[in-house]
């Protein structure tokens, strides 16, 4: 039990400290295509802990993508 705690709570610690450069390199991304694929990947990092978060950051990439007509793939 305790063992489960302690890989859980690594586990987090890394996911925020990945949550957090995610986040400072959108605040100085310029390119709306690398706008779109930051969100939506903080969108799959925070859909376990977050799901109100993880809505928010899909429903940007998806308006952004479509405003600048952004077709992954």
């Amino acid at each position: 039990m305790i063992l489960f705690f302690l890989i859980k709570t690594t586990i987090t610690f890394c996911s925020e400290k990945e949550i957090d450069s995610l986040l400072n390199l959108l605040e100085t991304e310029n390119h709306d295509t690398d706008k779109v694929k930051l969100y939506t990947t903080l969108s799959w990092k925070y859909q376990n802990t977050n799901p109100d978060s993880a809505k928010s950051y899909a429903m940007r990439a998806v308006i952004l993508a479509e405003k600048i007509d952004f077709k992954h793939g």
